[in-house]
């Protein structure tokens, strides 16, 4: 029953510029979902950490972000479908292109092409011009190359230096490579102003960051912690701190300490006037609103509140609004979101429930369905007085409007069952868990004890025939699409690691991961 592709593709095809709040006009994309991926955003700021502002507020892990020598345009690393992607970030049209495979790219002097390293292999560097032309191999597979390598241009543009099984420098096209000093594995070069000499990652019993001449002489000491230095154009370097919380140090070439950056901030790379850092910062605190395409080639990040565990979203029947549940300490709401602008309304400000994750309903001309306290309730999109509709000992949750004016809920002592407009209710489906009816109101989706032990199956009952089983392994609630061709769930795989996935499946069983680290039931927007 299992035809799984597994695979995370690139996130992001547009993004949006300015603070944090700013977002970018188009529709989101048609598959809502909340998730607390280690998110890392781009943010530019001072050097004295003043007047951050987010550039890609669009959660798709970017990092090693570099600056173009005119200030115009920011390269940087991106997760793609076979691995990391180089990205570069036009600041004046904020439009953004994918240039190639690679990852830690690094911009000639003119402005004009990119190191990076290969993320199809991470065991040689390639070259590039900034679209992604002209790609060259540098054939430098023998000096131990690897993921944590970021190369770093000369000044004049015509070497490249480089963290292998050591401080290499070699020319732009590949040839002349020399190996000036042995320590070193795998890190950060960068090269100061006036090419004559480069900061690296040396890891001495007493230093992890060195400067050295480019003929390899003068090796001395920079700072005691730090990975990945940067030489700013005033001559300052900034290095990452071994734990990203821990921030950014900005040292002079001696070792002097000017300024400590602190937060989850990674990856300084300075502008052209040495006055502003770019630096992918580490979101990891809060469960927010994304939203994703059906082949995950795109997503954005609806809402963005600190404090707050944002879960259980659902479209509204025309797709211009999503309602979820907020929770914050001691109180959890029921909050209406408008996806092109961001702003949400607080529907209901307090409900009782105990882990704010029960899954609200949106009708059409019916209000919006929702548990609260063990009972279910409806209230208007427009807010007001909630209705209560039930009110019983045993716990009613995930309320569902069914195709024919009835409602569906699961209740003890297991099962789903159906309330009808007399207020009697009769059992639908013994031992079904989460669910969802399709728009034609002929086939139901369901979640029920599978072969695996503490694990739910997704099963498919279309009118009167028995039902049957479409995957193994499912967390929380299916969605279905807006043509009841796929759905749309929540899927842990236990090996490797128990990594979660969004998985889109057809009613043939043949599934495919679009997005990674999930947390909680997507719900796929209407037409």
């Amino acid at each position: 029953m299992r035809h799984v592709w597994l695979a995370i593709p690139l996130f992001a095809t547009v993004l949006a510029a300015g603070a944090a709040g700013a977002r970018q006009s188009s529709p989101p994309p048609p598959i809502v979902l909340p998730a607390n991926p280690l998110d890392r955003d781009l943010v530019v700021l001072r050097a004295d950490g003043i007047g951050r502002k987010t550039i890609t507020p669009n959660g798709r892990d970017d990092d090693d972000p570099a600056w173009s020598p005119d200030g115009t345009r920011i390269a940087f690393g991106t997760p793609g479908p076979r691995g990391a992607v180089v990205a570069v970030l036009d600041l004046r049209t904020r439009r953004l292109r994918r240039v190639g495979a690679g990852s830690s790219p690094e911009w000639s002097p003119d402005g004009k092409r990119l190191v990076a390293v290969d993320s199809r292999n991470y065991d040689d560097l390639v070259t590039m011009h900034a679209d992604g032309s002209h790609r060259k191999k540098l054939g430098l597979t023998r000096a131990g190359i690897a993921d944590e390598t970021r190369p770093a241009w000369s000044p004049d543009g015509r070497r490249i230096a480089f963290v292998g099984n050591g401080l290499y420098v070699v020319a732009r096209n590949g040839t002349g490579l020399r190996r000036i000093r042995r320590e070193g594995t795998g890190g950060g070069a960068s090269w100061s102003p006036n090419g004559r000499r480069i900061a690296f990652d040396c890891i001495t019993r007493r230093f992890e960051t060195c400067t050295v001449g480019v003929d390899g002489s003068g090796l001395r000491g920079l700072s005691r912690a730090g990975r990945h230095p940067k030489w700013s154009s005033r001559n300052l370097v900034a290095a990452t701190l071994e734990e990203p919380a821990d921030g950014v140090l900005v040292v002079r070439p001696g070792g002097r300490l000017v300024r400590h950056l602190r937060g989850a901030l990674s990856s300084p790379n300075w502008s052209p006037d040495g006055r502003r850092l770019v630096i992918a910062y580490e979101v990891t605190t809060n469960t927010r609103l994304y939203a994703t395409d059906p082949a995950g080639k795109s997503s954005d990040r609806l809402t963005a509140r600190r404090g707050t565990i944002d879960r259980a979203p659902v479209w509204s029947p025309d797709g211009a609004r999503i309602v979820f549940r907020r929770h914050r300490p001691g109180r959890c709401s029921l909050v209406v979101l408008d996806p092109r602008t961001r702003r949400t309304r607080v529907l209901v400000g307090h409900t009782k429930d105990r882990y704010c994750d029960d899954r609200p309903d949106w009708g059409r001309g019916r209000g919006i369905l929702y548990e609260s306290g063990g009972d279910l309730w409806v209230v208007s999109p427009r807010g007001g007085r909630p209705r209560r509709i039930t009110n019983t000992p045993g716990a009613e949750t995930s309320p569902r409007f069914a195709p024919h004016g009835e409602i569906g809920f699961l209740a003890p002592p297991g099962g789903i069952w159906v309330r009808h407009a007399d207020g009697s209710r009769s059992l639908l489906v013994p031992n079904g868990g989460p669910f969802a009816w399709s728009h034609d109101g002929r086939s139901l989706a369901y979640a029920a004890s599978g072969s695996n032990e503490g694990q739910n199956d997704l099963y498919l009952k279309v009118g009167s025939d028995p039902p049957r089983k479409l995957f193994e392994g499912i967390d929380g609630t299916p969605s279905w699409s807006a043509d009841d061709r796929r759905l749309v769930f929540s899927h842990t795989d236990p090996y490797p690691g128990e990594a979660t996935y969004l998985l889109v499946i057809g009613l043939n069983g043949s599934a495919r991961a679009v997005w990674g680290d999930p947390l909680g039931d997507p719900d796929w927007r209407p037409r």
